[in-house]
């Protein structure tokens, strides 16, 4: 539109064909109603994929305030959840992924008693989401990996 303004259209679409093929054909020939039902089937899709929520990538977090409500990154709550789990004794190495509402969580350890470890890592994340506090409840799936 710009272009044409300045008297330089840029002539993208074929307008000029369209238009005459446009003004020569009737209402009820089989090419325009292909034409105008593909056109109308687009147009649903669209509306379609415009009302369908997507997944956000933000976390709802309560705060004290009732009326306020503070989103943080689904990964920022992953990189949290990991580096609580990495700060309990006997972990090697932790993991974190959001999965919609699921936590999973994976810690790699050299204890042998993988089952009082995986105890105080679950206490520990589950802590650490108390006290983020996320408007909605996180599941927590934990793993826990012992020596090869």
């Amino acid at each position: 539109m710009v272009s044409a303004l300045l008297g330089l259209p840029v002539k993208l679409v074929p307008y000029d064909q369209w238009a005459r093929w446009a003004s020569t054909t009737a209402w009820d020939d089989g090419r325009v109603l292909a034409v105008a039902s593909a056109l109308t089937l687009l147009g649903l899709v669209l509306i379609l994929i415009a009302a369908v929520p997507g997944r956000g990538r933000m976390v709802a977090l309560r705060t004290g305030d009732p009326d306020l409500v503070v989103g943080l990154p689904r990964r920022a709550l992953a990189r949290a959840l990991r580096a609580r789990a990495n700060e309990v004794d006997g972990v090697r190495d932790a993991g974190a992924r959001m999965y919609g509402w699921h936590a999973d969580v994976s810690v790699r350890t050299d204890l042998r008693d993988t089952a009082a470890l995986g105890q105080r890592v679950r206490a520990a994340v589950e802590d650490e989401l108390a006290r983020l506090a996320p408007a909605h409840h996180v599941a927590l799936h934990l793993r826990v990996h012992g020596p090869s």
